[in-house]
C-alpha cells in the first residue's frame, strides 16, 4: 500500500449512450441492496488532495485498511459529501497511523475516506469492504469512481438488516474494480456508540472462509454456554441454593450479550427494531453486571462476611439499574457513559470482593478472582488491539469469548466443588449428628431404665405397705367390729385408697402413650359402677355434697374393652368434680348414643356435672395441659398434682376415646367422656363385686358367701408364694387358704426354686422383685428344669407397674400377669383359669 495523488477531473455531463449504459450496470448491481448512484452532480478531486490510496494486487485476500485511512470530526453534524470532497475539507482530515482506528464514546458524525487501487491482471476484481463493528448505529459508504459517479450504501445497527450490499452480521459493500482504477472510499459514521472502525478489504473466497471460520467459533462458544448453562441449570434444581440461581441468569445473560455485541442478534433473531437495536446492548450489560453481582454476594457471602464490602456492591448495582432506566428513556451519550462508569465499578468491586474474601480465608474465593481475571483479561486484550498494542489475530479478536468461557467453565467448576464440599460437609454433619443422636438415644434409654427403676422402686416401696395396708383391712370386713372400730377402718381405707389413687396416677401420667397397650377383656359395666357410685357417694356425703347417678336402662351388662382404664378416667372426672366443688351436688350419668354402626359395639357416654367453681373461658383450652392450674390460691386450696385431667386425654387417646368439657365461671362444670366397647355374645350378671360400701356387715356377708361358694373348687389345691415382702406373703397367703387352697411361701427366688425340688405345687404366684433371685430369673430356670409335657403356671405379682412389665414377665415364661394391689376376684379368676 502506498499513498498516491492524481490530477482534479471533471465530470461532464452524460450523453445518452453512457446514461443507458451506466444505468443498465447500475440496476443489474443494485436489485439486492438500498444504493443510490449520484449523477446529478459533478465531484471534483483537487490534484493536490491529500487522500491516502491503499494498493492492491491479486495476491491479496485481504487488507486492513486503518492505517491507510484518514478522518474528520463533523462536530456540526451538517457535513454532506459534497463538503468533505471538496478542497475546503481536504485540510481538515487527519492520518491515522494504527489498523484500527478508535475514537471512544461519541455522539457526533465521523467522516474516514481512503482511495482504493487495483494494480492486477484480471479483466475486473470484486472486493467486499467490511466494517466489522456490528455496534455502530448509521454507517454511509460513498463510492466515487473515475468518471466523478458517486455510489451510496447505507447500513448500521438502526437500519435494516438488508440495507447493505450483502446481508450480514456486519456493513459489507462490493467493489467492482478493474486494472490500474482508483476508486475513493468516504464513510460517514454516526450515532451514540464507541467510535471503532476495523476496515478490511477481502477478496470473496477469503471473506465466506472468514465468515465461516467465526461461524464455527460461534458455534463451539454459544455451545460450550448453552451446556453450562444447562449443567449449572441441573445443579440448581438438585440444590435449590439461590446462589447457582443467579449464575444461571449471569450465564444466560452475558451469553445474550456477546450475541449481540458479535451482530447475531439482528441477524438472525430481532431483525428490524431501530429502538431496540440501539439499547439492546446497553441494556444487557446492565442485567449481566447486576446477575453477577446478585451472585458473588450470594456466592461469596459478602453480607455476613464483608458487610461494607457488600455495600459497595450493591451501591454498584443500584448504578447499574439507574443506568438501564436512563437507556430506556433515552439513548443518549450520558445514558452510554453512566453504563461504562458503571461497568468499571463493577469490575472493580468484583474484584476487590474476591480479593479481600481470599485475604479473610475463603478458600473459594481464590477460583472466583481467577475466573474473573480471565474476563477482564480478554477485555484487555480486545482494548490493546483496537489501540494497536496487540495485532489483530483471531485469538486477539476473540478474547473476550474465550475469557467469558474460561470465566463460565471455571466458576461452574467451582460452583460443583462447592457442592461436593457442602455434600461432604453435610455428609461429615450427619456422621456427627447421628453419633449425637445414638449418644442421645442411649442416654434417654438410660433415663427411661432409671425412670422404669424409679417407677419399680416408688411401686415396692409405696405400692406394697398400702396394699398390704389395704388388705389386712379388707380381711378385717369378715370380722364383727362395733361402730367405733367399723369407723376407725373406714377411715384408715379411704386414706390407704386416696394414697393408692395418686400414686397410680402418677405412675400412668409417666408412660409413653404410643408404649401403652390396652387390655381387653370381658368386664361388668354396671358392677363398676356401682363400685364407682358407693365410693364417691361416700365422698360427697363427708363433704355435705348431694351425688346423683344415673344410667339408661337399654345399656347391656356385659361388656368387652378395658375396664381399668376406663374406671381411671371416670375416677379422676369425678375426683375434679368434687374438690372443686363447695356446695351443691355432683351429678354422674351414663347414656347410649345409637349411631346405627357396628351392632357388636355400644357407644357410651360419660357425662360428670358438678355445681363447681367453673373454669375461666380464656384457660378451658389449657386445662388438659400437665400441671395446669387456674391460679395459685386454688393450687393452694385445692391440693393434687395437677396431672388428673391429662392423664385422662391420654387414657382417652389410647381407648380411641374422646373427652371434652364445657363450664361457666361460677355456675359449674361438664366433663364429657365417650367410648365405645364390644359386646359379649353371652352376656350374663355377676353380682360378686369386691366393693366398699358404707354397711360393712353386708360387704363382709357377700365375701363370706363368695369365699364359701369358690372353697370347695379350689379345697387342697397347692400354691407356692414366692414373696419378698412380709405384709404381701401374709395377705396373699390368707387370701388363698381362705378359698381353700395350701400355701406355701419362698422369700426368694433361689427358695422358690429350691423348694419345687422338694414339694409339688399346682401354681406359683411369683412377685418380679425379689434380692438374691428376682422372679425373672427364677421363672427362666423353673422352666428350663420342667419336663417337656408337664407345664407349671406360674402368675406375676408384681407392683411394677409400667405396661411393657407385663410384656417383660410374659417373655420370661410367666403365663399371666397381676398387678398389686391384688383383688380377691383377680386371685379367684387367675386360680379358676389355671386350676
Amino acid at each position: 500500500m502506498r499513498p498516491m495523488r492524481r490530477s482534479s477531473f471533471l465530470i461532464s455531463r452524460l450523453n445518452w449512450v453512457s446514461f443507458f449504459s451506466t444505468f443498465w450496470v447500475a440496476v443489474c448491481f443494485l436489485i439486492p441492496s438500498n444504493q443510490v448512484w449520484s449523477a446529478a452532480q459533478t465531484l471534483l478531486i483537487s490534484d493536490s488532495s491529500s487522500i491516502r490510496t491503499a494498493t492492491f494486487t491479486d495476491q491479496d485476500p485481504r487488507i486492513v485498511l486503518g492505517s491507510t485511512m484518514q478522518y474528520l470530526i463533523d462536530d456540526s453534524g451538517q457535513l454532506g459529501i459534497e463538503d468533505v470532497v471538496g478542497t475546503a475539507a481536504d485540510k481538515q482530515f487527519k492520518d491515522i497511523s494504527i489498523e484500527i482506528p478508535t475514537f471512544g464514546l461519541t455522539d457526533v458524525p465521523y467522516w474516514f475516506r481512503l482511495a482504493l487501487k487495483y494494480e492486477g491482471s484480471q479483466q475486473e476484481i470484486i472486493k467486499e469492504l467490511e466494517i466489522a463493528n456490528a455496534l455502530l448505529e448509521s454507517i454511509d459508504l460513498y463510492e466515487i469512481d473515475l468518471s466523478g459517479q458517486v455510489r451510496q450504501v447505507q447500513g448500521g445497527l438502526a437500519r435494516p438488516l438488508t440495507a447493505p450490499d450483502i446481508v450480514s452480521r456486519h456493513f459489507v459493500s462490493r467493489l467492482h474494480l478493474k486494472p490500474n482504477e482508483t476508486k475513493w472510499i468516504y464513510i460517514k459514521v454516526g450515532g451514540n456508540s464507541v467510535m471503532n472502525l476495523p476496515t478490511y478489504l477481502w477478496s470473496l473466497d477469503a471473506r465466506r472462509y472468514k465468515t465461516e471460520t467465526q461461524m464455527v467459533v460461534f458455534g463451539m462458544y454459544y455451545g460450550l454456554m448453552t451446556v453450562m448453562f444447562l449443567y449449572n441449570l441441573f445443579l440448581f434444581i438438585s440444590t435449590r441454593f439461590k446462589s447457582y440461581l443467579f449464575y444461571l441468569f449471569y450465564i444466560a445473560f452475558i451469553s445474550m450479550t456477546m450475541f449481540a455485541n458479535d451482530g447475531l442478534m439482528k441477524e438472525y433473531i430481532i431483525n428490524d427494531s431501530p429502538w431496540l437495536h440501539t439499547r439492546l446492548m446497553w441494556l444487557l450489560i446492565c442485567i449481566t453486571a447486576v446477575a453477577a453481582i446478585f451472585f458473588i454476594r450470594e456466592f461469596l457471602a459478602t453480607r455476613l462476611r464483608h458487610p461494607k464490602m457488600d455495600k459497595i456492591l450493591l451501591l454498584t448495582m443500584g448504578l447499574m439499574i439507574f443506568g438501564a432506566l436512563l437507556t430506556i428513556a433515552s439513548n443518549s451519550l450520558l445514558s452510554n457513559y453512566v453504563v461504562n462508569i458503571g461497568v468499571f465499578f463493577v469490575c472493580g468491586s468484583l474484584l476487590t470482593s474476591g480479593i479481600v474474601s481470599v485475604s479473610s480465608g475463603y478458600h473459594e474465593a481464590k477460583f472466583f478472582l481467577l475466573a474473573w481475571m480471565f474476563i477482564l483479561l480478554g477485555g484487555v486484550v480486545l482494548i490493546s488491539m483496537f489501540i494497536g498494542l496487540l495485532p489483530v489475530k483471531s485469538y486477539t479478536m476473540f478474547a473476550t469469548h474465550i475469557g467469558s468461557a474460561l470465566e463460565v467453565l471455571l466458576l461452574s467448576f467451582v460452583v460443583a466443588d462447592r457442592i461436593n464440599a457442602i455434600v461432604s460437609e453435610k455428609l461429615v454433619i450427619e456422621k456427627v449428628a447421628k453419633t449425637e443422636l445414638e449418644n442421645s438415644h442411649r442416654y434417654l434409654d438410660a433415663s427411661h431404665r432409671l425412670k422404669d427403676d424409679f417407677l419399680a422402686c416408688i411401686s415396692e416401696e409405696f405400692i406394697v405397705p398400702i396394699t398390704g395396708v389395704i388388705k389386712r383391712l379388707s380381711l378385717l370386713d369378715t370380722n364383727q367390729l362395733d361402730q367405733e372400730q367399723n369407723s376407725f377402718v373406714n377411715t384408715i381405707t379411704r386414706s390407704a385408697r386416696s394414697m393408692m389413687f395418686l400414686v397410680n396416677n402418677l405412675i400412668g401420667f409417666t408412660e409413653k402413650t404410643n408404649s401403652v397397650q390396652r387390655i381387653v377383656a370381658p368386664f361388668g359395666l354396671r358392677q363398676q359402677l356401682e363400685y364407682i357410685r358407693l365410693r364417691y357417694w361416700a365422698k360427697c356425703q363427708s363433704k355435705g355434697l348431694g351425688f346423683q347417678y344415673n344410667i339408661d336402662e337399654n345399656i347391656p351388662e356385659r361388656l368387652i374393652g378395658d375396664a381399668s382404664r376406663l374406671q381411671l378416667v371416670i375416677y379422676n372426672l369425678l375426683d375434679n368434680a368434687i374438690k372443686f366443688t363447695d356446695h351443691g351436688l355432683v351429678t354422674m350419668s351414663v347414656g347410649r348414643r345409637l349411631t346405627g354402626g357396628n351392632q357388636h359395639t355400644v357407644d357410651l357416654d360419660f357425662n360428670i356435672t358438678d355445681t363447681g367453681i367453673g373454669i375461666p373461658e380464656e384457660q378451658q383450652t389449657s386445662i388438659f395441659e400437665p400441671f395446669f392450674v387456674i391460679d395459685a390460691n386454688t393450687c393452694r386450696t385445692h391440693a393434687g398434682l395437677g396431672i388428673g385431667l391429662a392423664l385422662c386425654k391420654k387414657t382417652a387417646a389410647v381407648m380411641n376415646a374422646e373427652i371434652s368439657l364445657s363450664s361457666k365461671e361460677g355456675v359449674g362444670t361438664q366433663s364429657n367422656f365417650s367410648v365405645s366397647f364390644e359386646l359379649e355374645s353371652n352376656t350374663f350378671f355377676d353380682p360378686i363385686a369386691e366393693t366398699e360400701i358404707p354397711n360393712r356387715k353386708a360387704d363382709a356377708q357377700i365375701k363370706d358367701t363368695e369365699v364359701g361358694v369358690i372353697e370347695e373348687s379350689f379345697k387342697g389345691r397347692r400354691i407356692l408364694i414366692a414373696e419378698d415382702n412380709l405384709i404381701n406373703q401374709t395377705v396373699l397367703k390368707k387370701i388363698v387358704e381362705k378359698l381353700g387352697c395350701v400355701a406355701f411361701v419362698a422369700n426368694d427366688g433361689n427358695e422358690a426354686v429350691q423348694l419345687l425340688k422338694t414339694e409339688t405345687v399346682d401354681l406359683i404366684f411369683m412377685d418380679c422383685q425379689m434380692p438374691n433371685k428376682n422372679g425373672y430369673d427364677a421363672t427362666q430356670e423353673i422352666r428350663k428344669n420342667e419336663l417337656d409335657d408337664i407345664r407349671l403356671p406360674i402368675v406375676a405379682v408384681t407392683a411394677n407397674a409400667m405396661e411393657g412389665d407385663r410384656k417383660k414377665c410374659l417373655e420370661a415364661g410367666m403365663d399371666d400377669y397381676l398387678k398389686k394391689p391384688i383383688k380377691l376376684g383377680e386371685i379367684k379368676e387367675a386360680l379358676g383359669k389355671f386350676l
